[in-house]
């Protein structure tokens, strides 16, 4: 008698063993995933991802759209600046070689403009401050003419 109430204990606790163990592999713990859906479905081909990623190459093309072209014009415009004066330089030589029959003169002008001689420096600031002195000048008497025609238009 003991020996079948043992087994018939024995065959329950493993049938509930049993149970037990399928109902656990049933309750496997599902994740939540929290996902944002912009396009479509969950299972859409474009996803959250992919949408931020094509966004940003968007964006990307349109900063070098807009600021690189303006980089080429400038490097463009330094170019044709330094074009222009290597033919004024050349022109003025070809002038003076009209006109005397020899480029020593200038030559010697460049020369010191590229070692940036100390003499020809401070002859150039001259020039320079000389220069501006006549412009403020210029602009000044300007302006009493035009101080005079107004006063004389009042009178």
């Amino acid at each position: 008698d003991n020996r079948d109430v043992l087994r018939k204990i024995e065959y329950q606790t493993n049938l509930l063993q049993k149970e037990i163990k399928t109902l656990k592999q049933q309750e496997t713990p599902q994740e939540h995933k929290r996902s944002i859906i912009i396009f479509g479905s969950a299972d859409a081909q474009i996803t959250y991802r992919w949408s931020l990623l094509f966004i940003g190459f968007i964006f990307i093309s349109y900063l070098s759209f807009k600021y690189i072209p303006p980089y080429l014009n400038e490097s463009k415009a330094l170019e044709k600046k330094a074009t222009m004066e290597r033919r004024f330089v050349e022109y003025v030589r070809l002038n003076q070689f009209d006109a005397n029959g020899n480029t020593i003169a200038f030559d010697n002008i460049v020369k010191d403009i590229y070692d940036l001689d100390s003499t020809f420096v401070s002859k150039y600031n001259q020039l320079q401050a000389k220069y501006k002195q006549e412009q403020k000048r210029i602009k000044l008497e300007k302006e009493k003419e035009e101080l005079e025609e107004e006063l004389n238009k009042l009178k």
